[in-house]
């Protein structure tokens, strides 16, 4: 994806963010919404599919389910290929699950005491200092 393309692509989610954020959307509401994103979108079905396919995937494991299915159902009326979403799907459920991982601290034990002096000697927990 070029910088173009990623700053379109950013553009886009956004505004379908913005959007899904109301929650449930009055007719006249979606329209513009529906409007606004193929007006963003240009030509480019195949950036509101990856926004579609994305949010669908990354989506259905988290609390807030609901809004990334109505990104979805926005791009996806907004002229997303749909050719191209259930790909983009299981790109979100990849995404979506590298976010529920514990990320590598570099150490086997926690540090406890992360503000200590310098040389100073570490707490495990469990360990009494003294």
């Amino acid at each position: 994806m070029t910088e173009a393309d990623r700053l379109l692509y950013a553009t886009l989610a956004g505004a379908a963010a913005r959007h899904a954020g109301l929650g449930a959307l009055a007719p006249e509401q979606e329209a513009a919404a529906v409007a606004e994103l193929r007006e963003i979108a240009g030509h480019r079905p195949d950036l509101l599919a990856h926004r579609a396919g994305t949010a669908i995937g990354f989506g259905e494991s988290q609390y807030d389910a609901v809004v990334y299915r109505l990104i979805a159902d926005l791009c996806i009326k907004a002229g997303a290929d749909p050719a191209q979403i259930p790909g983009w799907i299981q790109v979100g459920r990849q995404r979506a699950e590298l976010a529920r991982q514990v990320p590598y601290t570099g150490t086997a034990h926690p540090v406890v005491n992360p503000g200590a002096r310098p040389g100073a000697p570490r707490i495990r927990p469990g360990q009494v200092p003294g």
